[in-house]
């Protein structure tokens, strides 16, 4: 997994930027080559669902998740297609539910939003 990790973190084309109502974004662009393609699908590649998870928490852990630990996913819905070479935006709004931090998250390309789902984040101090 962490070959994917530093490979999704290789495909920003961006920083990550916080906007006037706190939204956290970054801009992505997957090459042809991108490791995550590999088995999605050969004749016609399209972006995992795991990519875009791990690109979230890139742009999670470059923000208010930074200290925390990945619970779990909620509400998790993939609406469009991803290829390769698209830019694909991925944006994390936050709240605090209790003692664990929601990152909602919105995944976006040219075409429109193409996945929506919430990572849920806590301390790392409690158990599972």
């Amino acid at each position: 997994m962490s070959i994917l990790i530093e490979e999704v973190s290789l495909a920003a084309v961006t920083n990550v930027t916080i906007d006037e109502k706190g939204r956290h974004s970054r801009t992505f662009r997957f090459p042809a080559g991108f490791v995550g393609f590999g088995g999605h699908f050969p004749d016609q590649a399209i972006l995992p669902g795991v990519v875009q998870l791990v690109a979230a928490q890139n742009v999670a852990q470059n923000g208010p998740a930074a200290d925390k630990v990945l619970k779990r996913v909620e509400n998790a819905k993939f609406l469009l297609r991803i290829g390769p070479k698209e830019d694909v935006c991925v944006s994390c709004r936050f709240s605090q539910k209790g003692n664990e931090t929601v990152a909602e998250t919105r995944v976006e390309c040219n075409r429109g939003v193409a996945a929506l789902f919430n990572l849920v984040y806590s301390t790392g101090s409690e158990e599972s």
